[in-house]
């Protein structure tokens, strides 16, 4: 039996660049109306209020939010890799996700 699903909205499971304020560059691994996880070479403080800038077809989304979680998702000789999971302060509008999973 599979277990209920206990997100509030569905995932878009797309990968392409953003930014988090003040200029850390990060990947946008899933993306939903009410947060994303991201991916990035920094580590996100939970509890912490993060601006996450996308680029999609050349308009810039602004969102703000707070880090969930984070932890370290790869590790080699040189590199240390961050998944952080991120809630939206202000929901995403849906013609601005459809926009977003288009790119």
């Amino acid at each position: 039996m599979m277990p209920a699903e206990r997100r509030a909205w569905p995932r878009d499971h797309i990968s392409w660049a953003a930014c988090v304020r003040p200029g850390r560059d990060v990947h946008v691994l899933d993306l939903s109306r009410g947060g994303a996880l991201i991916e990035g070479s920094a580590r996100l403080a939970p509890n912490s209020r993060i601006e996450l800038r996308l680029n999609a077809q050349g308009q810039v989304i602004h969102l703000s939010g707070r880090v969930v979680r984070c932890y370290v998702s790869a590790l080699n000789e040189s590199v240390v890799s961050y998944q952080a999971g991120v809630a939206f302060e202000q929901h995403l509008d849906p013609s601005q996700l459809v926009l977003a999973s288009s790119d």
